[in-house]
């Protein structure tokens, strides 16, 4: 088993294998420490040799948000809940997006829905709600 906190330990291991299902781990870790610059890195490689990994996808779209590219992280986010719809974290991260970047109301009710389906009284659901039918009024 291996340590997930020993940095060293995890950058060892995807230089030893950059499919390695720790990337996205040592990514973020990168990304808690503010360097950017490797948490994108490492992202951009572990996809590279494993794009099925939906945890390195959504590691990514937070790399993005942190550097402000919104249309980036959109894109990764949308690929991850897409891939895994039970993704509540993603789920909720797009929907602030959707409404930051004015995407359509359609749109972001779709995905608020999504949230519904598995928690039908989840109070910031019921607020972004809210917020749709005031900006239709």
């Amino acid at each position: 088993m291996i340590d997930i906190l020993d940095k060293k330990l995890l950058e060892s291991t995807f230089a030893d294998d950059f499919a390695s299902p720790y990337y996205p781990i040592l990514a973020e870790l990168y990304l808690q420490g503010g360097d950017l610059y490797r948490a994108r890195r490492v992202c951009e490689i572990g996809l590279d040799h494993d794009s099925t990994n939906v945890d390195g996808k959504f590691v990514f779209a937070r790399v993005a948000m942190a550097e402000e590219k919104f249309t980036v992280a959109e894109k990764w986010l949308k690929k991850v809940v897409d891939e895994n719809p039970a993704h509540f974290n993603a789920l909720r991260m797009l929907i602030r997006l959707e409404f930051q970047l004015s995407r359509s109301q359609k749109t972001i009710r779709n995905y608020i829905n999504r949230i519904l389906q598995f928690f039908p009284e989840d109070a910031e659901c019921m607020e972004w709600l809210k917020n749709i039918q005031t900006i239709e009024t």
